[in-house]
């Protein structure tokens, strides 16, 4: 496991990243040596950029697999692994092109099995406590790839982020400014490597993410979110609607009144039927009668599909009354939790999951 956890707090001014043109260049670099097949200089264009840092999600991605790829061509065959145990730590879903040599798969392939043996991969897990007024950060990290987590926050409308971060750990906790809960906040959240290579990000400085004001909240709960699609219920907190449950007892009752009718009906036409009118003398009850029997069997059949119906529509109807008082906490639960705690996954890195608790 990771090792102990220690809080370092700076809220001061934070320190001047490189720009991100020299992580681009020698990124260009690489990739341009990689389509010339000059794995050397693959290799010292890739490595080097990782080794300058402050690399963002996608960029510490590629910039792995290129390095993974020419350490393979290199003979560096541990190393190789390293790399692309980091690239399929930010990107799960990658697939290495099936053209390339074995030799240059084989540390993809051992890397692979290496994740596909660990019941969780790398993940970042954010717990908002609106009581505590604090957020516990969590860290899974089965490869020892994460340095420290790098928290950044204002106040809505300031200009200013501020830093908060916290050596990777097990869990830590993190204090949040009582003026975040009265007038909202914006963050955003980096896992990074020794190096500063960012390994997960939820949000930028660009576009960070927005909490709005927080104010009497009395329910408790717990949302997740995962990278391959967000929660489907809505960050705000919206009554219960009855429009299901209403609509499908009303027409179970409509159709049950129309059952009625057609039943009604189908007693006054089984009474003339068995009634001497339908006994004169010379012809069978049939010829005589024949029109009568067939109303009674139609409006027989009838009741007998509207009785059905309405029935079913009924007990529809008590089923959604009774699902919709629970579902109805859930969305609530839910809609309170995001607005104390909120966050995007709308990404192609390791895995987040964000919860709440109050």
């Amino acid at each position: 496991m990771i090792g102990l956890c220690s809080l370092l707090l700076n809220r001061g001014a934070i320190a001047a990243q490189p720009e991100a043109a020299t992580i681009q260049e020698a990124l260009a670099a690489a990739e341009k040596a990689y389509q010339e097949v000059d794995f050397a200089a693959v290799y010292d264009s890739s490595c080097r950029g990782l080794e300058k840092g402050h690399a963002d999600v996608a960029s510490t991605a590629r910039l792995s697999i290129l390095c993974g790829i020419s350490a393979a061509a290199l003979d560096k065959r541990e190393e190789a692994k390293r790399h692309f145990v980091i690239a399929l730590a930010v990107r799960p879903e990658l697939q290495l092109d099936r053209e390339l040599s074995p030799k240059l798969r084989g540390p993809y392939l051992e890397a692979q099995g290496f994740w596909g043996a660990q019941p969780e991969r790398l993940t970042l897990q954010l717990i908002s406590r609106d009581s505590a007024r604090q957020m516990l950060v969590r860290v899974y990290d089965p490869a020892n790839l994460a340095s420290r987590v790098e928290f950044y926050s204002r106040p809505l409308g300031q200009s200013k982020f501020q830093l908060i971060a916290l050596k990777s750990a097990n869990i830590a906790s993190l204090p949040l400014s009582e003026v975040y809960f009265q007038k909202g906040y914006e963050y955003y959240v980096r896992l990074t490597d020794a190096q500063e290579n960012a390994l997960v990000s939820v949000g930028n400085e660009s576009e960070p993410v927005e909490v709005g004001p927080i104010r009497g909240l009395q329910v408790q709960g717990t949302v997740a979110y995962t990278p391959n699609g967000r929660s489907q219920e809505k960050s705000s907190i919206q009554g219960r609607s009855l429009w299901l449950p209403v609509t499908l007892t009303l027409s179970g009752v409509a159709l049950s009144a129309a059952a009625v009718y057609f039943n009604v009906r189908r007693e006054d036409a089984a009474h003339q039927w068995n009634s001497s009118a339908c006994e004169q003398p010379g012809l069978t009850r049939i010829e005589q009668c024949g029109d009568i029997n067939s109303e009674r069997t139609h409006f027989e059949r009838a009741a007998i599909g509207f009785y059905s119906a309405g029935g079913l529509f009924l007990i529809s109807g008590l089923a959604a009354f009774a699902m919709g008082d629970h579902s109805d906490i859930r969305n609530q639960q839910a809609g309170n939790l995001r607005r104390s705690f909120d966050c995007f996954t709308g990404l192609t890195t390791a895995r987040i999951v964000c919860q709440g608790e109050f």
